[in-house]
């Protein structure tokens, strides 16, 4: 058995009982011809599907690569904010002390300066 008796016998097996009708006027050779054209369009066809489906396979697969670096540059920013937070807090802290700690000199000096005004302005009076 040659190529050629080979692909009619394929061909007559792909052929279809409706479509036998329409191809019993044309020869043998036209008719494997015309069924491997079909075949190759189909072919072709899901082919090109799946050559779609690929990329758009690849196109999700860098969205979520992108995803998760926006994600993970995400986590970095609120981890370095949240250092940035503890450090203001306690650079906050830390003034309170001092402010605390300055208003209670002040205010210790204050009255005693308060006091020795007083005591200097009755050594005054008597003098």
């Amino acid at each position: 058995m040659d190529n050629e008796d080979t692909a009619i016998v394929v061909a007559k097996d792909m052929i279809l009982p409706q479509d036998e009708i329409m191809l019993t006027a044309r020869t043998d050779i036209e008719v494997v011809n015309q069924s491997l054209a079909l075949s190759i369009r189909a072919t072709s066809s899901l082919v090109n599907i799946a050559e779609n489906r690929h990329a758009g396979r690849l196109e999700l697969n860098t969205q979520v690569l992108d995803l998760h670096h926006q994600i993970e540059n995400l986590r970095n920013r609120l981890r370095d904010e949240r250092h940035h937070i503890n450090n203001l807090e306690r650079t906050n802290q830390e003034l309170n002390t001092r402010v605390d700690f300055w208003r209670d000199y002040v205010n210790t000096r204050h009255h005693e300066i308060e006091e020795e005004m007083d005591r200097m302005h009755k050594q005054f009076e008597e003098f």
